[in-house]
Parts: structure tokens; C-alpha cells; sequence
């Protein structure tokens, strides 16, 4: 597939769609480097959630000498991955492509992929259910025409009966579920392998295992960490008021969160996943015994 910036990209069947609003997002609504994020040549970035690969592609072009440790535990999303970052892409960078996934403790376990959806395959497939439910229920048509002004006026005659349509939409990508056995494991394990003492970059898209992403570091590690981007799935939203005191706690004098129409309203609770970003206030690492006490 040929993206709209001449990119070639491998995926799965079924999954164009999806494929060019996660483009969209990266590319052209530039999602990752909102709220004073930056991205330096030489920085490193660790990729927890890094699907076929295209925020990936995004960091590596136009940038030098980056180091990027990629995690993507589903065998078929991760063969895509693999496929998309090699060759010119990462002359001048060092990238690491790791077929695992983020837990509390080494584990095998099953996860659910879709397919037509693979950037919403799960380990919570009952919360994702849940939120497919809430979206087609408060979408409004503000929403369609940020999304797609088109859209919007198809939808002026079809707006009744959109939680109808939506939610056979959803269904018909989410309803061809196929598991998989895949290892996961502590993000410390994965740092400590690798030999990273410094995250320039953490970027977190795990469709509802955020929370244990940031709980497998050590507190030490929190030290390194200067930039941190994280979808917050909506059954999680209710955590953000925590989180933002946490980030604080260890260093993070910047945080915010946007919703998905990229307004500054991430403290009440929505039904649509909402992105937090934090920074330290130098946009440099603190030193380790500042996080100790």
C-alpha cells in the first residue's frame, strides 16, 4: 500500500482503512509531538505498542543517529512491522525490533487481534467491546465532521440511526477476532537487556494495558525517562486525575492531556480515548537519587 506521503507500507488484509487514519494521526495531526514533545537526532525512543510500524517510520525520517527499541508481541501485526522498518529507513539507526509485549512479570498469555482492526487487538477484549459501545453512543456531529466533512453530510440524513451503523461498523472489525499466545514481560527487563538508562522518547499505545506498562519499570528507571506520550484508553480515563500527580511526583513538571478533538479536557471521564503527555520542565533526564527521596 502507498501511503499519501509516498510511503510503501506492508499490512494486513482488511486493515487500509485503519491504516490511513493511524496515518493521519501521526503524520498529518502529528499526535506524538503535540504539548512541546520534540524529537532530536540522536535521542532514543522506546515504541511500547508499535503495530506495523508507522510512528516508527515517522521518528526515523528526516532524523539522525536514533536509537529505537520497537515491542510488538502479535505475530502477524509484528511480521508487518518487520517488514516496514529495514533497508534505507534505518541507515544511520540503530533499531531494535522485539516480538514481546509489556506485563507485570514474564508471562505467556493470549491475545485477541483483528484483523480489519489490528491497531485495536487487545489483552482486555471485554473493555474493548465496551468501548466500541460508548463510541457508537456519543458521537456527535462535531466528531464526524473533525473526522471527515463528507462524512458529515452523509450524515445529516443517516444521524438517528448512527449508533446503528457505527456499531455494525465496529462489529464487522472487531467480529473476526483471532488469538494468539504471546510472551510478555517487565519494560525494566526489556531496558536492562538492551543496556538503556535514558528514554529521550517513552511512546504507549497498548489498547487498555497502559497502566501496567508504567508499573513494570523500576522506580530507578523513572529517572531516565524525559519525554513520556500515552493513549489513555477510555475504562482507564477515570485515572488520569492519579496519573498526572504521579508524573509529577517523579519529575514530570509538564503534564497534560487532550481528548480526541484535541482540546485540553482530559480530567472527565470520555468515551473516547484521550492522549497524555509529559515533560520535564528542562527536557532533561533528573538525576537518579532526585527520584529516590
Amino acid at each position: 500500500m502507498t501511503l499519501p506521503n509516498g510511503l510503501e507500507v506492508h499490512l494486513l488484509a482488511k486493515s487500509r482503512s485503519e491504516v490511513i487514519y493511524i496515518y493521519r494521526e501521526i503524520f498529518e495531526q502529528l499526535t506524538y509531538t503535540r504539548e512541546g514533545i520534540e524529537i532530536r537526532d540522536g535521542d532514543c525512543i522506546v515504541d511500547v505498542g508499535a503495530n506495523i510500524g508507522l510512528f516508527t517510520m515517522f521518528v526515523l525520517l528526516g532524523r539522525k543517529r536514533l536509537r529505537v527499541v520497537c515491542l510488538e508481541p502479535l505475530p502477524p501485526i509484528f511480521e508487518a512491522l518487520e517488514a516496514n522498518i529495514g533497508g534505507a529507513l534505518i541507515e544511520d539507526h540503530q533499531v531494535d525490533l522485539i516480538n514481546e509485549g509489556i506485563a507485570l512479570k514474564q508471562v505467556e498469555t493470549e491475545l485477541v487481534l483483528y484483523p480489519a482492526a489490528p491497531g485495536n487487538s487487545t489483552a482486555v477484549p471485554d473493555a474493548k467491546r465496551q468501548e466500541s459501545r460508548l463510541i457508537a453512543s456519543a458521537l456527535t456531529m462535531g466528531d464526524f465532521w473533525r473526522r471527515n466533512k463528507w462524512l458529515f453530510f452523509g450524515m445529516l440524513l443517516a444521524f438517528p440511526f448512527r449508533r446503528h451503523l457505527v456499531n455494525a461498523k465496529i462489529r464487522s472489525q472487531l467480529g473476526e477476532a483471532r488469538r494468539f499466545r504471546c510472551r510478555l514481560r517487565p519494560l525494566s527487563e526489556v531496558l536492562d537487556e538492551r543496556g538503556i538508562e535514558t528514554i529521550d522518547l517513552l511512546k504507549i499505545d497498548v489498547e487498555g494495558s497502559e497502566l501496567f506498562v508504567l508499573e513494570s519499570l523500576r522506580e530507578e528507571q523513572w529517572s531516565g525517562i524525559r519525554q513520556l506520550v500515552m493513549e489513555v484508553s477510555p475504562h482507564l480515563t477515570t485515572e488520569i486525575p492519579r496519573l498526572r500527580q504521579e508524573l509529577k511526583t517523579r519529575g514530570f513538571s509538564e503534564v497534560s492531556v487532550l481528548d480526541s478533538s484535541g482540546s485540553a479536557d482530559g480530567d472527565v471521564v470520555r468515551s473516547l480515548p484521550c492522549t497524555l503527555y509529559a515533560r520535564r520542565a528542562s527536557n532533561t533526564p533528573l538525576p537518579i537519587d532526585a527520584c529516590l527521596g
